[in-house]
């Protein structure tokens, strides 16, 4: 296993781009710092465990933090492309996409800031959503979710240009939830009361949201999404659950 230390951090996101040299494998890591700084870092695997940070760039201060790709670098085509999200120092939900080059080396491309997210660090208040490869929206954009101030769960769909600006689409408005994850056109929020709700949304070409079905669960203390066909959270008795599902495109 391959590593090297690091800044002292409080948050932490990582989305894999790709393979963009045979036999090794590239993320993008977002943290944030002691005071308060969001950076973005690329990061390679190679053969024999070797971990290698190939750049590092100070983004803005900000919380909740979630990173997602966009474009898988390949051998091909060895650039690649990653969208940010946070709750900026004016309380919104701040978008930035990221260009990571065959090198490693980051460039911000667009960036827009919309809606207010409410503040804290205890729980996940902002998710992203690259939606997945059984949608027409696959590769035009992005879906997220958030918590607003009034403690509501938010889903916005996101258009992405060649030059990497950000476009706005749609926004369905959000039912009660504290904390928030998305993956594979599934989202979870957890609720005030306790409870979690599991949604599953399809995404129209032009970025239509429109919500399919979704189920309830008591006790809920903190639940992650992995692709569309896992759930994993801790329950009221601090016990791991597993929900897995059988999503029809």
């Amino acid at each position: 296993m391959g590593s090297w230390l690091g800044d002292t951090v409080s948050e932490i996101d990582v989305t894999r781009v790709g393979t963009p040299v045979d036999g090794v494998t590239r993320a993008v890591v977002v943290s944030r710092r002691g005071d308060g700084q969001l950076t973005l870092q690329t990061v390679d695997h190679a053969p024999g465990n070797v971990a290698t940070r190939r750049d590092t760039e100070v983004v803005a201060a900000g919380t909740g933090a979630a990173v997602q790709t966009l474009r898988w670098a390949s051998t091909g085509a060895p650039s690649g492309r990653v969208v940010l999200g946070f709750r900026n120092a004016a309380g919104q939900l701040e978008l930035q996409t990221w260009e990571v080059a065959s090198d490693g080396a980051l460039t911000q491309l667009g960036t827009l800031a919309r809606a207010a997210v409410i503040s804290g660090q205890s729980a996940k208040r902002v998710a992203i959503d690259q939606v997945g490869d059984r949608t027409p929206f696959f590769n035009s954009g992005f879906v997220t979710v958030h918590v607003t101030p009034e403690s509501e769960a938010e889903h916005r769909s996101w258009e992405v240009a060649a030059n990497g600006a950000i476009t706005e689409l749609a926004t369905v408005a959000g039912t009660s939830a504290t904390s928030v994850d998305a993956m594979g056109r599934i989202t979870t929020q957890r609720r005030e009361t306790g409870g979690m709700t599991v949604k599953r949304w399809s995404v129209a070409g032009n970025g239509t949201l429109t919500l399919l079905d979704g189920e309830t669960y008591p006790n809920v203390n903190q639940a992650m999404t992995a692709g569309d066909r896992l759930i994993a959270y801790r329950n009221g008795t601090d016990e791991l659950k597993v929900l897995t599902f059988s999503v029809v495109p």
